[in-house]
């Protein structure tokens, strides 16, 4: 039942910004892209990510499940209200699509792929990116 959860997660921490949740959904050491990483490295990077937008929602596109791997697109759209460094906020909207993959193992997340196309957002946000 890893799929229900999926789409809790995507509700509640990024919708809902409810970022302690992840400690319902994450192992307490997990992979993420590779690394080893906390549940508490994650809530800290979310929370902090979170707070330069208003309006943060992530909605499911597509969603796929096989054992004990969940895989979703997701679309995410939010108003830019905090700076970044070196970007200011004009509370401009953002639309950015993401594709995560999910594995668990005893109902906790141990390995999450997240991949987002943070160029759409950058250049959303008039940020001029370099060329390649």
């Amino acid at each position: 039942m890893s799929e229900p959860r999926v789409r809790e997660y995507w509700r509640r921490v990024w919708s809902e910004q409810d970022v302690a949740f992840a400690r319902e959904f994450y192992a307490p050491r997990f992979v993420q892209n590779d690394r080893e990483t906390t549940v508490e490295a994650f809530g800290k990077g979310a929370a902090a990510f979170l707070e330069h937008f208003e309006d943060f929602g992530a909605t499911i596109d597509r969603v796929f499940a096989c054992d004990d791997v969940v895989v979703t697109r997701v679309v995410y759209r939010a108003r830019h209200v905090r700076d970044f460094p070196g970007v200011p906020a004009v509370g401009a909207p953002i639309e950015v699509t993401g594709l995560d993959i999910f594995r668990f193992e005893d109902g906790l997340v141990v390995e999450h792929l997240h991949e987002a196309d943070h160029e759409a957002m950058w250049e959303q946000l008039g940020v001029a990116l370099p060329p390649g």
